[in-house]
C-alpha cells in the first residue's frame, strides 16, 4: 500500500505542453523570471488530492532532465531541483557536460 507521501509524488494524471510565455512567470525551479516571448515548460496534474501546476524555463528543464538521469530516474518533486543538487554535490555545469 503506498503512504500519503508516495502518493503525493506520483501523478494520477499529468499533462505536458511548452507555450511561449504571453506574459512574465517565474520558473517553480530557479525562481528566474519567464520572460514575454520564450518558450517554457508547462505542467498540470493531480498529485495525491492536490490539483497543481508548474511553470519551468526551458534551462532548468534540461537541468532537470539530466539530473534525474544523475539519480537513476528517482521522483524528483518540482521545485526541489536546486537543493537536491547542492544535497548530491552536483553542479549545473557537470550536468550540462554530460552527453
Amino acid at each position: 500500500m503506498k503512504t500519503e507521501t508516495e502518493d503525493a509524488l506520483v501523478p494520477k494524471y499529468v499533462r505536458t505542453t511548452n507555450p511561449t510565455a504571453h506574459k512574465s512567470h517565474e520558473c517553480c525551479e530557479c525562481l528566474g523570471t519567464i520572460n514575454v516571448g520564450e518558450k517554457y515548460e508547462y505542467v498540470t496534474g493531480l498529485w495525491g488530492t492536490k490539483h497543481d501546476w508548474f511553470r519551468t524555463c526551458l534551462d532548468c528543464t534540461l537541468v532537470r532532465a539530466r539530473f534525474s538521469r544523475y539519480i537513476n530516474y528517482e521522483e524528483l518533486p518540482f521545485g526541489s531541483l536546486r537543493e537536491r543538487m547542492r544535497k548530491e554535490k552536483v553542479t549545473e555545469s557537470e550536468l550540462l557536460a554530460m552527453p
